[in-house]
């Protein structure tokens, strides 16, 4: 079994700490593995009800799946507790909010609406087309990621991350060349009307540039 650590964590502390601490970590994952075959309809099927569930609630696909794995595993397993499954959609609201200005993602769209308004970010890594907002983010993600270094003093989250975590949300819509300026460029393609207001504000800052022009 894995242990995912972040990496300004992986060193020779937090590998001992882990080492000496194993023996009080939860067996349950364990039990889940050596009955695999016993619970695995059970557990897929709750799993899947239950991040749809949290996904209807306004829960980030992210958080949805990952609660539902864990939460949906010992529903299934343990006990069967409607209380348990309102506790663990009071919990996901409140890390929604708690955690919405810290994550990734938020970070990024927030440093690039500064940017844009700094002018180190020029429309030509923009394009509006309707309800829709083409972004060149390889050209978005180079200027962010010095800013961010220069901001911090850490290294940016990492270019495929961002993408990935931007490629489960309900307002993206695909990648592909897009003509931005004359020029081809691979960009994301974003729905504006679904996007959060951080991502309105970008497309905003865009129509206000080019009514300048």
């Amino acid at each position: 079994m894995f242990v995912q650590i972040s990496a300004y964590k992986r060193n020779g502390e937090w590998y001992d700490w882990l080492n000496a601490n194993m023996n009080k970590f939860s067996a349950f994952t364990y039990y889940l593995i050596m009955n695999y075959e016993k619970y695995r309809d059970v557990i897929l099927s709750t799993i899947a009800e239950l991040k749809k569930a949290l996904v209807k609630l306004k829960i980030s696909d992210r958080v949805a799946e990952n609660w539902a794995i864990v939460a949906g595993s010992f529903y299934a397993v343990i006990k069967q507790d409607k209380e348990f499954i309102k506790w663990v959609n009071k919990v996901c609201q409140e890390q929604k909010i708690s955690g919405e200005d810290d994550h990734a993602l938020n970070q990024f769209w927030n440093d690039v609406n500064y940017l844009i308004e700094k002018g180190k970010l020029s429309k030509d890594m923009f394009l509006l087309e309707g309800n829709e907002l083409a972004i060149w983010y390889p050209g978005v993600y180079e200027e962010w990621a010095l800013h961010y270094r220069s901001k911090t003093g850490k290294e940016p989250f990492d270019k495929n991350s961002i993408a990935a975590y931007v490629k489960e949300e309900p307002y993206y819509i695909d990648t592909k060349n897009k003509k931005i300026n004359n020029k081809t460029r691979w960009a994301w393609i974003i729905n504006i009307e679904k996007s959060p207001n951080i991502v309105k504000e970008l497309a905003d800052s865009m129509r206000t540039m080019s009514a300048l022009v």
